[in-house]
């Protein structure tokens, strides 16, 4: 986070450092304290003796037993971390998050003293929390990423958004990064009416009313920038303009497709240049995996979807917005199928009057 802003961002990376198929608001809670720490090591920053040993004294006397902290402790080799201090603090927080993350004894263990107490972890990290702001000279900003990869969103609403107000009372800002299917159907709680909800759409490849073939030049130049950036285009296509007309297309304007796309033809072309046949391949092999996750109906939805430039407020839609068949587009705002299901011949069929060239 730019320093004028006097904030410091801490990501937590949801997929490495928690299990996605099962996690709660503890494992949460520890793998946002490990970051912290490992931000404060990583900074050299410098906390009181004081704030850490009450936190360790936590572990040892009331979330762990002595012999799992000592054990903990004594497979840290070095003698200077073994000394205390932060280093040692984050790598100890680390082994912890570690074993929050497979299913051991240790899991178990954390998972039921917090959520018995959950009250008094929350106390002892804002504790921690206040210190490292203070340590780093700037408030604290911790965001939990890719959140929205988490395929059963019943956990994510357990862990986060049903526990809104233990968030709110963490002594640092929280962002999340959920999922449209999070305000569509969801098991009790919507994302709006736990939190603020910025909606971040997908690239304004088209205008509503424009059709599939259409691509923004202000867009096709940002993705040209953005893959410019990790790839020499100049060197990779002979055609890099066409080519980043067709990732546009086939992406509809959605990032994480764009790269994929455009992994899938640097892998494929190996030693020979990047041409559009090949982005259309690649395209059409995502296309697949993405079809092969329609249920009996979809196709009939999907189509209604493109006509409409809507979509209900219901379970059958959320599916459609949470495995991206359907994305959405700012302004009204509105929503459209995803371009990659106009390469599924079954699909298209169904659209006769679309192409996707």
């Amino acid at each position: 986070m730019a320093k004028e802003h006097n904030s410091h961002a801490v990501y937590v990376d949801v997929v490495a450092a928690l299990d996605r198929t099962d996690l709660t608001f503890a494992d949460a809670l520890m793998a946002m304290v490990n970051a912290v720490a490992a931000e404060l090591a990583a900074a050299s920053a410098k906390v009181p003796e004081t704030e850490l040993a009450l936190f360790r004294l936590y572990f040892a006397e009331e979330l762990l037993t002595e012999e799992h902290v000592k054990e903990l402790s004594g497979s840290i080799e070095t003698s200077a971390e073994a000394g205390g201090g932060v280093p040692f603090f984050a790598k100890l927080l680390g082994k912890v998050t570690a074993l929050v993350k497979s299913d051991s004894e240790y899991r178990r263990e954390i998972r039921r003293k917090i959520e018995r107490s959950p009250q008094d972890m929350i106390r002892r990290a804002n504790q921690f929390l206040n210190a490292a702001a203070a340590a780093l000279g700037r408030a604290l900003i911790v965001v939990f990423d890719n959140l929205e990869k988490v395929s059963d969103r019943s956990l994510v609403e357990a862990a986060f958004l049903a526990r809104a107000d233990d968030l709110r009372s963490l002594r640092t800002s929280i962002v999340l990064f959920l999922h449209p299917a999070d305000e569509f159907a969801p098991h009790r709680i919507r994302a709006s009416d736990a939190c603020d909800v910025v909606s971040l759409p997908m690239l304004p490849v088209r205008l509503q009313e424009q059709g599939y073939t259409v691509v923004n030049p202000h867009v096709h130049a940002a993705v040209r920038e953005l893959l410019e950036l990790r790839l020499d285009l100049a060197e990779l296509t002979d055609e890099p303009a066409a080519c980043v007309r067709r990732v546009c297309l086939h992406s509809g304007g959605r990032l994480r497709d764009v790269l994929e796309i455009m992994r899938a033809a640097c892998e494929r072309a190996g030693a020979r240049k990047i041409t559009v046949d090949l982005i259309d391949r690649c395209a059409r092999k995502l296309a697949g995996e993405r079809a092969a996750m329609l249920r009996p109906g979809d196709h009939e939805r999907l189509v209604e979807v493109s006509n409409s430039k809507q979509v209900p407020n219901d379970e059958a839609h959320a599916y459609l917005l949470l495995h991206s068949m359907v994305l959405q587009y700012n302004g009204v705002p509105w929503w459209d199928i995803h371009p990659l299901l106009l390469l599924v011949d079954r699909f298209r069929a169904k659209l006769p009057t679309v192409t996707a060239s």
